[in-house]
């Protein structure tokens, strides 16, 4: 039987005394999607959109993974000092592939800044920096390894995520961007002990969930609570 291709965006970096620009991605989100069964495939980025049109192609289903942050220009803001490393071309590559998964009716997922980047894809936008979304935030750049949980989610009732997950779970926690204004029709299924959006869905597009945690890095613990999410993307684009 045929596995079920999902391809990841692949992240861009410089390395070496020459600077030169490398494709590259966690190996957890790989694994991940070779455990619930499908066949991971890391699409290098570009500007060519015919391209990016043949990558689309290709994959039954997409996942945009964690990386920097999303360029404020893109949600209208100006740069603030706290805003991190950002990449226009990047983002836009990546709005681009959001934008074909979901007009050829592909299951998408996202994850950590795949969440923020997909919300600015609908027209929402971003606190640049935690410190400006509330008062008194959580921690949500934990210390602790990246398969250890250290913060409390509430996802709602009637959501994809709540008969993936269950409505009470911990979480891990590795970003300072987060949902400010939700884009066009999109809606939070979950949310931060401190009012935070922790994860969106669509009723317009029903294959499309996001996060704001990293559930990838749970592949390392004996009992992988997290992998019901890449279970139901490979599912989703089996059909």
């Amino acid at each position: 039987m045929k596995k079920p291709v999902i391809g990841i965006l692949a992240s861009k970096y410089e390395t070496g005394p020459w600077q030169l620009l490398q494709h590259g991605l966690g190996d957890h989100y790989v694994r991940s999607i070779e455990e619930a069964g499908g066949l991971a495939i890391i699409l290098p980025h570009g500007t060519d959109e015919e391209l990016i049109t043949a990558y689309v192609d290709q994959c039954d289903g997409i996942l945009v993974p964690g990386g920097i942050d999303v360029d404020p220009v893109l949600f209208h803001e100006e740069r603030h000092p706290l805003c991190g490393e950002s990449d226009m071309a990047y983002d836009l590559f990546q709005i681009s592939v959001i934008q074909k998964t979901l007009a050829a009716g592909k299951p998408l997922f996202g994850i950590c800044r795949g969440l923020q980047v997909i919300n600015v894809a609908f027209g929402g936008t971003l606190y640049q920096d935690l410190s400006l979304a509330c008062e008194n935030p959580l921690k949500h750049r934990q210390d602790d390894y990246r398969n250890i949980a250290t913060h409390h989610v509430h996802i709602l009732d009637d959501s994809m995520l709540q008969m993936l997950l269950g409505e009470d779970i911990q979480v891990n926690s590795f970003h300072h961007q987060v949902i400010h204004d939700l884009g066009y029709g999109l809606k939070a299924t979950a949310y931060a002990d401190d009012g935070l959006i922790e994860a969106i869905e669509s009723d317009i597009y029903p294959n499309l969930l996001a996060v704001q945690w990293h559930p990838e890095n749970f592949i390392m613990n004996k009992e992988d609570i997290m992998l019901p999410f890449f279970v139901k993307l490979v599912a989703l684009a089996s059909h």
